[in-house]
């Protein structure tokens, strides 16, 4: 039995809300660029630039967390499964609650609360979403997300970044080094290594938080392995980088195809069916290259239309079919 998935967002009724973030935003991100610019040529704390950007970047952040409520209240309304419209019910004042405590836990700690402080996020955010009357729950643990976070991310990416410190130190200034063919082979080769340990990243955190969303006795499963999901991964940013961003949406419908038909449903341990991805690539490519430049053209007006034709587009295509 298939049991499709789909999303109507009503892009008019939602305008207003985008507006009332998108104006503050753009002037906080002008106000945090020019700012920066200041600092890169030594303006320092004398000209107030550094306590300007910090500002600017306090005012994005508290602006992203005054809006992503009210957002998610007609966003996951708008997505419905088998007929059946998905509710939200949070709260911004609970919201605001935990991210100010968590960014303050994670200033102190110097980033090591961060996971924990990102698993209270997204158990949050989960809890408060529901399906015929039945809430969603996340069953995430802190600490495994550090330990994802310290191995495929921090460590190899650190040790790559003291590595080219110790070029730096060694062969003086870097951009000299690009003349030298060998040299330049090492830094591919180094780039490369950093979009392999990111493309890890990108798989682990990814599964970490879809194998752990849990509905009544429903759980959900990856028939996903490490090293054939990253190699996959790293060859679709690995194009995107290569083709200066152009192939982006194309390795973007990909990815998503990939991972969600492999992904499937246990229900009381027992395997229910799984998920299908049935859009074309070639649609899809289209469809996220004409809707992003809509919004360029428009300076971003138009992404309330574009999220819900792209959104819609995804979701209309992906089912539920029992068995499989």
């Amino acid at each position: 039995m298939k049991r499709s998935f789909d999303f109507n967002l009503d892009a008019r009724k939602f305008f207003g809300l985008f507006i009332g973030f998108w104006i503050p935003y753009i002037v906080l991100q002008a106000v945090s660029s020019s700012q920066n610019t200041k600092l890169q040529e030594g303006a320092g704390w004398g000209g107030g630039a550094a306590a300007l950007s910090i500002v600017a970047g306090l005012g994005i952040f508290l602006l992203v967390v005054l809006f992503q409520i009210p957002f998610m209240r007609r966003l996951v309304p708008a997505t419905s499964f088998d007929g059946t419209r998905f509710d939200f019910k949070g709260s911004v004042g609970r919201y605001l609650g935990l991210n100010l405590l968590g960014l303050f836990l994670s200033v102190i700690t110097a980033g090591i609360y961060y996971p924990w402080y990102m698993t209270r996020i997204v158990r949050y955010l989960v809890g408060e979403a529901s399906y015929q009357g039945a809430p969603l729950r996340f069953a995430g643990k802190g600490g495994r997300l550090f330990v994802i976070l310290l191995l495929a991310l921090v460590l190899p990416l650190g040790a790559v970044g003291a590595y080219v410190g110790v070029l730096s130190v060694r062969w003086g200034d870097l951009a000299y080094a690009f003349y030298n063919p060998a040299q330049v082979l090492l830094f591919v080769l180094l780039g490369l290594i950093v979009l392999g340990f990111l493309s890890a990243n990108v798989y682990l955190v990814y599964r970490w938080v879809f194998t752990n969303l849990r509905y009544q006795e429903h759980a959900v499963r990856w028939n996903t392995e490490l090293w054939g999901s990253t190699a996959y991964v790293w060859g679709q940013i690995l194009l995107t980088v290569v083709t200066v961003g152009i192939y982006g949406p194309a390795a973007y419908v990909r990815v998503y195809r990939y991972f969600v038909n492999r992904t499937g449903v246990d229900k009381d341990g027992q395997r229910l069916g799984g998920l299908t991805f049935e859009g074309s690539v070639g649609k899809g490519f289209g469809l996220l290259w004409g809707q992003g430049l809509l919004c360029l053209i428009t300076v971003g007006i138009y992404i309330p239309w574009a999220a819900a034709r792209v959104g819609k587009w995804y979701l209309s295509n992906t089912s539920f079919v029992e068995g499989e």
